[in-house]
Order: structure tokens, then C-alpha cells, then sequence
């Protein structure tokens, strides 16, 4: 457990530095040499790192890979920015909303949004700022359109549907317009 020698393997399978990530939700194949075959389970990966952490921040680092695990090959293709945020979003749900820390610089990364975070924003320095905008985004179309309506644009845009179409036609507004409306969410909860 204590050996992360593995992490080197997923270079190029993860966003961003693997030596940084907190935890991972890893597929495990049916068939290494075949992995058309399907998925056998999902294993879940923390980095012994933040086992120290308080209960609550672990908590929820648990159930956001939880999340990636239950919703399986549900969104694959999906973009990062919605099924990060799915996650992030179902992490914090069992909390008070006086408990959801929000990262120092996700305001700020916010303010600077103008349009839905990709590979580049989730690989960045300030990658957790551009969890916690994925995040309140998911709370916009939640609280906005249903949760139903968050878990059917999962579906929609799964297998790599182009999202400049999709988006106006489920919600009705285009990525920019979506995440300007996540953003004054997060800000007006927290700034």
C-alpha cells in the first residue's frame, strides 16, 4: 500500500501529475489483453498522504471516487468538467453547507472563467479551484433544472456528444452562459 511505484504507470492515463493526485478510480478489465471485454470492478486508489486528514476531508475524497465507481461507464466520453463535477457535486451532499469548504483560489479561477473547464484547466496548477467551478456548476443545473435533468446531460453528452449542441438543447444555454451561472452560484454562497 505504501509503495507508489504504480503511479508511475498512469502517466498519460490521468489528468494532470499522477505523483499529485489524492485519489483515483481506477477500471479494472475483465481482460488486460482485450479491455473491449468490458470492466470486471473499480478499485479505488488514496494516496497514503491524506489518510492524516481530517474525517471530513477524507469522507469526502472517498465518496467522490465512490461516485466515479457507482456511475461506472455511465458517462464515459462525458466531459471532465461533468463528471468531475458530479462527483464533487455528490460528495458534499451528506454535509452541511456550513462543512463544504470551497478551495482558497476557486473565486478567483472562477471570476477568470469563460467557458467550461477542460483537460488543460484539470491538469493546471490550480486544478482543485477548477473542481470546486465543475462542482457549482453541477449545483446550477441541479438546483435549476433537477437533479434528473444533471444525471440525463451525463447520459447525453456520454460518448463524446458534441456539448455545443447538446447543452442549448437540454438546458437551453451554451457552455459560457453555464459555467458564468455556476460561478455567481459559488459566488454568492461564498464570496
Amino acid at each position: 500500500v505504501q509503495d507508489l511505484s504504480f503511479l508511475d504507470g498512469l502517466a498519460g492515463q490521468t489528468v494532470g501529475d499522477p505523483d499529485r493526485v489524492d485519489g483515483l478510480t481506477i477500471a479494472v478489465p475483465v481482460d488486460a489483453a482485450a479491455p473491449g471485454r468490458g470492466v470486471a470492478s473499480y478499485r479505488i486508489f488514496v494516496n497514503p498522504r491524506v489518510l492524516d486528514e481530517p474525517s471530513a476531508v477524507l469522507g469526502r475524497l472517498v465518496r467522490h471516487e465512490l461516485t466515479h465507481a457507482l456511475l461506472g461507464a455511465r458517462g464515459r466520453g462525458a466531459p471532465l468538467w461533468l463528471s468531475e463535477g458530479i462527483a464533487e457535486y455528490a460528495s458534499v451532499r451528506s454535509m452541511s453547507p456550513g462543512q463544504r469548504r470551497l478551495p482558497s483560489r476557486a473565486l478567483d479561477v472562477g471570476a477568470s472563467a469563460t467557458d467550461l473547464p477542460g483537460h488543460a484547466e484539470f491538469g493546471s496548477t490550480d486544478a482543485e479551484a477548477w473542481y470546486a467551478v465543475s462542482w457549482w456548476v453541477c449545483e446550477y443545473v441541479a438546483a435549476t433544472y433537477g437533479e434528473s435533468t444533471l444525471l440525463g446531460l451525463l447520459e447525453q453528452l456520454a460518448g463524446g456528444a458534441d456539448q455545443d449542441r447538446v447543452l442549448p438543447d437540454v438546458l437551453g444555454i451554451d457552455g459560457p452562459s453555464l459555467v458564468r451561472r455556476g460561478v455567481a452560484m459559488m459566488t454568492t454562497t461564498y464570496g
